[in-house]
């Protein structure tokens, strides 16, 4: 048996806080980032936010043989954390005080946080989210609940909204919780912590991050135009909207326009425009509006599409020379699911294998039996530490005892860790049972490039990633 370590400990459940209401919090004060005029935390969006759950349990109160049931309560912190590059590439933990001062406040937007599950096909099924509005450098509890009704499994990620532009778009910095969360009636999951990392040479002032991501719609004297209506054909119950372009995989908004719906009888109605350098080529032109309320468009909202005639999606589009106007957005479209592809987390997986004809138990000093670890660690460490400190240092680590490693000559594991990131791969062996690693003499091993370990994470789960043990003097 190994032993499958989260390492996210945090303040115990009678220490967490809720904040105004369960979808979305305050974490201080100040203005929250989102939607220009959109809700950012008042009555009105508790308002708006209490309806969609009523919406949303519909189906079940109508129907007979579903019995009412308690939510399952998940509670836990989300942190950003912040790092550099060194001039080799490697990550350095950055303190909040050298970064905004002593007392500083936080210099993004809204953390989204979110209960979901894939399907086969990869698409998402949001249960519940929690918006932290105006977060804190320290951190921020959060709450969600999930209908056992819906699912007896859930993952829980977190997004910043990095450009406090309103919009959790695929490319935001992502925090996970590394393991399923059960789901069963009246059930409480506490600790469930999260760490988003944030590159502060990227994204803080004068950062490369902010002249970044502007294809298709900046650094040409002409543009084409995209414009057109936008109906909302569901009952409307406030929000701000988007109308977005974004590529033909579903990443973006390369560009996006702000709208404000009006109510008709039948739902809303407002209008876009977006210009675009001409032969920018094809994308998917999208829609949502905020329809629970948090001041945000996130993938747990209302989406539509680009429609031909009503219901009849006709994207993609292709920006040529010519104005493609009146191009209408219909919101819904189906089950008006987001086309946002964001991937919250991959596995990553393989063997560690002592030496040729030897047991991994067999690595230990005279005398003293190893215990073996396994780690997805944010940043190398470059000198001995305690076992205790992966607990912070990592988004995930195993650990075997020595009655676990037996006479193996390999074992097996797994990592969940965050999609299109960096994260550095190492197995580290005590053995000579100080409870501390990395130490000269001490068996090592990693993965990824270079000698730092480095592995970079894309959108789909990785295998065979194997790792001998070796000794470094």
């Amino acid at each position: 048996m190994y032993l499958r370590i989260l390492p996210f400990i945090g303040l115990s459940i009678g220490l967490l806080s809720c904040g105004e209401g369960k979808r979305f919090t305050d974490g201080g004060d100040g203005d929250a980032g989102g939607l220009e005029g959109g809700e950012d935390g008042g009555d009105e969006a508790d308002a708006d936010a209490d309806a969609d759950d009523d919406d949303d349990n519909a189906d079940n109160e109508d129907d007979p043989d579903v019995e009412e049931t308690d939510p399952a309560i998940v509670l836990g912190t989300v942190t950003v954390e912040l790092y550099i590059e060194d001039d080799d590439g490697e990550r350095i933990p950055y303190s909040w005080d050298e970064a905004v001062g002593e007392g500083g406040e936080f210099p993004f937007g809204s953390i989204f946080v979110s209960a979901y599950k894939s399907d086969d096909a990869g698409m998402e099924r949001y249960f519940d989210q929690y918006t932290v509005t105006r977060p804190q450098i320290e951190g921020d509890h959060y709450l969600l609940e999930v209908d056992p009704n819906d699912t007896s499994m859930t993952n829980i990620y977190a997004s910043l909204d990095i450009r406090s532009d309103g919009v959790i778009s695929s490319a935001e910095p992502i925090g996970v919780y590394p393991d399923d969360i059960i789901v069963s009636e009246g059930t409480e999951a506490g600790d469930v912590n999260i760490d988003i990392m944030v590159d502060w040479g990227r994204w803080g002032p004068g950062g490369w991050g902010w002249s970044d991501g502007g294809a298709g719609g900046s650094g040409c004297d002409t543009l084409v135009s995209v414009d057109g209506p936008v109906s909302i054909t569901v009952p409307y119950g406030g929000g701000n909207g988007m109308a977005m372009l974004l590529n033909t995989r579903g990443d973006g908004p390369y560009k996006f326009d702000t709208f404000t719906p009006i109510a008709t009888p039948d739902g809303a109605e407002a209008d876009y425009q977006m210009g675009m350098c001409p032969e920018a080529g094809d994308y998917q032109l999208v829609g949502a509006y905020d329809s629970n309320g948090n001041g945000l468009v996130d993938p747990s909202d209302l989406w539509g599409a680009y429609v031909t005639t009503e219901g009849d999606e006709g994207n993609p589009i292709t920006v040529g020379n010519v104005n493609l106007s009146p191009y209408t957005l219909e919101i819904p479209i189906g089950a008006g699911e987001s086309p946002l592809n964001v991937v919250p987390f991959v596995r990553l997986s393989g063997t560690i294998t002592a030496p040729e004809g030897s047991a991994l138990s067999g690595m230990g000093a005279d005398g003293v039996a190893p215990s073996l670890y396994m780690a997805a660690m944010k940043y190398r460490m470059n000198t001995e530490f305690p076992v205790g400190a992966l607990e912070s240092s990592a988004y995930e680590y195993m650990a075997w005892g020595p009655d676990d490693l037996g006479e193996a000559e390999s074992v097996e594991w797994e990592l969940v860790v965050p999609a299109n990131s960096v994260v550095y791969l190492w197995a580290y062996m005590d053995s000579d049972g100080d409870d501390m690693v990395n130490e000269i003499y001490e068996p090592v091993a990693s993965s990824g490039s270079g000698s730092a370990g480095a592995f970079s994470t894309e959108e789909a789960s990785e295998s065979d990633i194997d790792l001998t043990m070796r000794v470094v003097e």
